[in-house]
């Protein structure tokens, strides 16, 4: 009789954990579908070049790079970015092309939503440019 107790309550605790973990399972999935919005608004794009050459700027989503714009030396200049350029999970990412030059830089992958600001300052060394989102 006490084993078949023990049985039960082991049984009882198993059946409460699972339910615990399936109904935080699907918090998380319905957290991720709203972070999964497609971008359905223009995005800023702000430069400060730095380099002493002028730039190209190719963004990078989905699988494809696009030219996007082309930044004079030592210049700051702003970009409306459409949604279309936007990955479809709003992840972004910048390539850089030094005119003159063989040296190229990705940023890292960004992810925006529609009215964010990017701020990529593009530096001497392209491998030492940052960027940024708010």
């Amino acid at each position: 009789m006490i084993v078949s107790r023990t049985i039960v309550a082991s049984y009882v605790a198993m059946i409460a954990l699972q339910s615990a973990c399936a109904s935080r399972q699907h918090a998380e999935l319905e957290d991720d579908a709203e972070v999964a919005q497609p971008v359905s608004g223009p995005v800023i794009l702000e430069v400060q070049n730095h380099n002493w050459s002028d730039v190209v700027l190719f963004l990078i989503h989905n699988g494809q790079v696009n030219r996007f714009a082309q930044i004079a030396a030592a210049k700051d200049q702003s970009f409306e970015i459409p949604p279309r350029f936007i990955g479809d999970e709003g992840i972004l990412r910048v390539g850089l092309h030094r005119i003159g030059g063989q040296d190229d830089f990705r940023t890292e992958a960004v992810s925006v939503r529609t009215g964010d600001t990017i701020r990529l300052t593009i530096e001497g060394k392209l491998e030492h440019s940052s960027i940024g989102v708010w």
